[in-house]
């Protein structure tokens, strides 16, 4: 092989390891980047100790609500009814809410299904402080099974004061690679 075609091989394959590398950083830099700005309607999860207890403290802001409209479905082909405990609720940025969602396996077999969740506005997302939430790990439902399932969650009082209405939306997925019984 002659220098220059050498030089050339060694530049194709330097670049074609480059982009490989890159490819493969894309997924956990634009997870990065949607937590830090909230963008896509992803949110932050409060600090927690061993035990389970709250690290992070906020202030209540006792002058101000922010309404908080949940909605809940599960994807086609998931035989599953879910949907959310409360249509709405007021919030007061920097209290920590509890909330939940009800989950119904109408197949016949045990279901393993994860849900993901999103929050609009989009810039909204970094606002919302999740302490518990099913979406967190898969869940799995028995045949027939009816499940009630806790969101534990404040609004970070430094949200924008031009933000007074947030949507939490949740859908079910079945969760894939997980043997059903």
């Amino acid at each position: 092989m002659n220098p220059q075609h050498r030089k050339t091989a060694i530049k194709s394959t330097m670049i074609a390891v480059a982009m490989f590398g890159f490819g493969y950083l894309l997924v956990p830099l634009y997870d990065v980047f949607c937590e830090v700005t909230g963008f896509g309607g992803r949110t932050d999860i409060v600090a927690t100790d061993e035990k389970g207890n709250q690290t992070e403290n906020f202030e209540i802001d006792e002058n101000r609500l922010v309404r908080l409209q949940f909605t809940g479905h599960a994807a086609t082909p998931l035989p599953w009814d879910f949907k959310a405990g409360q249509f709405q609720a007021e919030l007061k940025p920097g209290q920590l809410y509890e909330f939940y969602y009800i989950a119904k396996n109408n197949g016949l077999t045990d279901i393993t299904a994860q849900s993901t969740f999103n929050v609009t506005p989009a810039i909204a997302g970094g606002y919302i402080k999740k302490l518990e939430c099913f979406c967190f790990s898969q869940q799995t439902l028995k045949a027939g099974e009816e499940r009630r399932m806790e969101v534990k969650l404040l609004v970070d009082p430094s949200i924008p004061v031009n933000i007074n209405e947030l949507s939490l939306g949740y859908s079910f997925f079945q969760a894939k690679n997980v043997a059903q019984n």
